[in-house]
């Protein structure tokens, strides 16, 4: 069994489709769009990183972000701890600590921000939109997977509950707006391939997915600051 399909096997569809929105992207990516230098001042004092159309970006809402990529890492590696045998799970932690140097690293959790921001944007020109109810209800399934688990409990305890609290919720409403996208994508497919498997389906919509994000990412503006003192 290869690499890419024993990842599939051991992860969720949740998480796979987590992850998925939050995809790595190549450092170049991100400084492509650097912005004139002349605003770094001003960045610095404001603390906002990057803006895309007329939405900031700002160093605690990527800290957050990367406070979630660790959470989910962090569940990933106790289930399968708890489920592998010890061969698998070796051949498994590598995959992971690449993971979580991702994670840690600025320029991708800065570029994974923005490409949800654009297909949230994408959403909403689709006419999509999130209830209060989705949106609690969102959030509580996230909070309910990480009282499970001592790991994720201590990092949400070391970044302090009530400030996790508030911007997960935010960040709630940006997921779904970006997972009705998704999710019309594989609608379509599935109408498309009714008899083929669901790894296949997801597959190929989040070749799909990736497709349309592309071609989102030309529509809107997005202006990155100075980097200089994260990592």
């Amino acid at each position: 069994m290869n690499k890419n399909s024993l990842i599939k096997r051991v992860i969720p569809f949740f998480l796979l489709v987590m992850i998925f929105l939050l995809a790595a992207c190549s450092e170049e990516e991100v400084t492509e769009t650097v912005n004139d230098p002349d605003q770094d001042s001003e960045v610095e004092t404001s603390g906002v990183l990057a803006t895309v159309d007329d939405t900031e970006i700002t160093s605690d809402t990527v800290e957050f972000q990367q406070l979630l990529g660790l959470l989910h890492l962090e569940m990933v590696r106790a289930e399968g701890a708890a489920s592998m045998d010890e061969e698998t799970l070796d051949y498994m932690k590598e995959f992971w600590d690449q993971q979580e140097e991702q994670v840690r690293n600025i320029n991708h959790t800065l570029t994974s921000m923005i490409r949800t921001l654009a297909m949230e944007k994408l959403a909403e020109e689709k006419g999509h939109t999130v209830s209060a109810e989705e949106i609690l209800a969102q959030y509580e399934q996230f909070t309910e997977q990480y009282k499970h688990f001592p790991e994720t409990q201590s990092l949400i305890e070391e970044y302090g509950t009530e400030r996790f609290s508030h911007n997960l919720e935010g960040y709630t409403k940006s997921w779904l707006m970006a997972r009705k996208v998704y999710e019309d994508v594989y609608y379509d497919v599935e109408n498309d391939n009714p008899n083929m498997e669901e790894d296949e389906l997801q597959y190929l919509a989040s070749e799909q997915y990736e497709e349309l994000l592309v071609s989102q990412m030309e529509t809107v503006q997005v202006n990155i600051h100075s980097l200089e003192g994260y990592h």
